[in-house]
């Protein structure tokens, strides 16, 4: 097995040659991720996040290398402003991504194809484009394998966890499934579940900002 290599050419982005199978992306537009990515597999990790240790992607590396899966799940360790450093795990269900995000993208490792066959990042969500993404990814048939494994730091200053914007979080939340889902029923869930939570999230959010 070829052992994973660093290529620091600047501050902005990480080639990881080798098995070529990754381009991380720092302080870069999501939208632009996959253009640049030479490799079989991509995971975006943004300016205030960081895998754990390099080591992490040779413990990834075997479960990258035969290419069965469109998206392999991480958990991810969240430095809460608060709470200090927190294990996030991604939920296992996938029919919870109808609701609310499962996964973190700082723990996704997503095959080019998905990009090829997709598209890109919709850089009409200035929060949600994640949840966009991964959204319309599992309505394709995009396989996807979690493991508990964290690979990665998720700093906790960034805009999705900034109490400020929770409220726009949740407007674009309830957009990308507006606009994703076609099922009548999962349609109607939504808009119970989303009538129910959104006072709910308004009467908690002084202690919970995430």
């Amino acid at each position: 097995m070829k052992r994973w290599k660093f290529l620091r050419n600047t501050k902005t982005h990480i080639i990881l040659p080798g098995f070529q199978n990754l381009i991380m992306a720092f302080q870069m537009r999501l939208t632009k991720v996959s253009a640049l990515a030479g490799g079989r597999y991509i995971i975006v990790i943004q300016a205030d996040d960081q895998l754990l240790h390099p080591e992490i992607l040779d413990n990834v590396f075997t479960q990258l290398e035969s290419e069965r899966f469109d998206i392999l799940s991480f958990p991810v360790i969240l430095d809460h402003p608060v709470k200090g450093k927190v294990l996030s795990k991604p939920i296992q269900y996938l029919w919870w991504n109808h609701f609310k995000f499962v996964f973190r993208h700082q723990g996704c490792f997503v095959h080019k194809r998905v990009f090829d066959q997709m598209g890109m990042f919709r850089n009409r969500f200035k929060i949600c484009l994640d949840y966009n993404f991964f959204y319309r990814a599992p309505a394709r048939n995009c396989s996807v394998k979690f493991d508990q494994t964290p690979v990665a730091l998720m700093g906790g200053e960034g805009v999705s966890s900034n109490p400020e914007f929770i409220s726009k979080r949740l407007k674009e939340d309830r957009l990308v499934q507006i606009l994703n889902e076609k099922n009548i029923l999962w349609k109607a869930a939504q808009y119970i579940f989303h009538t129910l939570y959104v006072p709910y999230k308004s009467l908690t959010l002084p202690n919970n900002a995430s």
